[in-house]
């Protein structure tokens, strides 16, 4: 494993263990089975805070080829998140875009099955799923599959019109080379245009009250931002902190009865169906955030 040694928003070399690593494996195929919603159950590596600035990581990471490997690796089954709870949160996610943009053309990073570009037909929505460093790109409809810094590449960005505004909903906190991302997201967004991103949020109540048993304190969560360290790190690649609010995280009573078990805090079990589906909406400790790029 890489150890991480200068922080990413400050660069300082000096940092601290606040929560000890809970996981003891040591390669990519011991950790696979940790990761995602149907994970075996929630562990992390070290989390680390640095003495400068405060900003929270995990301080020992595999390597870029490596997190593609597990990812290529981890099969998702049908059960899991309920149709209608995802369909709840893409509509409150898309609500909230609105108000700031109502029309043009967009890119969803880490689009999933295209569920936000649904919630937004007023607009012209392509996604991007996130798929193993190397492969080719794929096009099924406005949905585009593999590696994003190539199509990047690729593309003919700097001299087209490009995107008015993207969308990252609970991506910036697993990707290991997140500088490339952001300045390629930088190159696709026109001037003026908006970034709105999800992210788990280190100084969220949740965070503070339940420490390292937070549901977001996770092997495939490698940054832990809040909005002070997150509005400082977007303005290195030109977007300025527009606003910020905690978000209602809408889940089915089974997934989250099967995300506390995975905590330990209590052993799994099945619902009978008429509870199961039914969904709630709770405050997680996630926060949306909006940029505005300036360049």
């Amino acid at each position: 494993m890489i150890e991480i040694t200068n922080c990413l928003i400050c660069g300082s070399d000096k940092k601290e263990i606040i929560y000890p690593s809970t996981f003891d494996g040591k390669t990519w195929e011991d950790a696979a089975p940790y990761f995602l919603t149907n994970r075996k159950k929630a562990v992390h590596g070290d989390i680390a805070k640095c003495s400068g600035c405060g900003f929270v990581f995990t301080s020992s990471q595999f390597s870029k080829t490596e997190y593609d490997k597990i990812y290529a690796n981890i099969t998702i089954p049908d059960q899991g998140t309920n149709d209608r709870s995802i369909t709840l949160r893409y509509q409150q996610l898309a609500d909230m875009v609105q108000q700031y943009c109502k029309a043009g053309k967009f890119l969803d990073l880490g689009c999933g099955n295209g569920g936000f570009l649904d919630a937004m037909p007023a607009c012209e929505g392509n996604g991007f799923e996130i798929r193993e460093k190397g492969s080719d790109l794929q096009r099924s409809d406005n949905i585009i599959t593999g590696d994003f810094l190539k199509f990047v590449q690729q593309s003919s960005y700097d001299s087209e019109p490009q995107f008015n505004f993207l969308t990252a909903w609970d991506v910036l906190e697993h990707i290991p080379n997140l500088d490339e991302y952001m300045q390629a997201m930088a190159k696709l967004l026109s001037s003026n245009g908006y970034l709105f991103v999800t992210v788990p949020d280190i100084n969220s109540s949740f965070s503070k009250v339940f420490g390292s048993k937070w549901n977001c304190i996770l092997l495939e969560h490698l940054w832990y931002f809040n909005v002070d360290t997150l509005s400082k790190y977007a303005s290195r690649f030109g977007f300025d902190y527009v606003s910020s609010r905690p978000l209602l995280f809408p889940s089915d009573a089974q997934t989250l009865v099967n995300r506390i078990a995975q905590t330990g805090f209590l052993p799994k079990i099945s619902l009978p169906g008429f509870i199961s589906d039914r969904v709630v909406k709770l405050p997680i400790g996630v926060t949306f955030v909006v940029f505005h790029k300036t360049t």
